[in-house]
């Protein structure tokens, strides 16, 4: 296999890992957000008769409190993860073969994208939720 071969191989193994990283960390992300909703709702519909209401709301609140933090500690994560693999990535690009540089611009503008899907689809109605 000739140098410009293994580049393209490395790249794109590379790009593939990225890109699956980041697809793992948004969806879990979702996931648990998802699920401590699905749970909270549950919650109200579930209490028992002789439990106060404003004790289901304050565990409700408690609820969404901890649904905040873990969805920001994984917003967290994810760009700080985007961050190192643009580092790890940018000495190289130079020196990569321009089909090569447009897979990298290609799996950066992806990461990007689940980044910001994350912060649209969590994030943003946490906050809503809060306000």
């Amino acid at each position: 296999m000739t140098e410009p071969e293994k580049t393209k191989t490395t790249t794109t193994s590379a790009a593939t890992k990225v890109k699956d990283l980041g697809y793992t960390a948004v969806g879990l992300g979702v996931m648990g957000v998802q699920k401590l909703t699905v749970t909270s709702k549950s919650l109200l519909e579930k209490s028992p008769v002789d439990l106060p209401i404003a004790q289901v709301k304050d565990q409700l609140k408690a609820v969404q409190d901890v649904a905040a933090r873990s969805a920001i500690k994984v917003d967290d994560s994810v760009g700080r993860t985007a961050d190192l693999v643009e580092g790890a990535l940018a000495p190289l690009e130079a020196k990569l073969p321009a089909p090569a540089r447009d897979a990298v611009t290609k799996v950066r503008d992806q990461a990007k994208d689940l980044h910001s899907q994350f912060r649209t689809k969590v994030l943003e109605p946490q906050v809503k939720a809060e306000g």
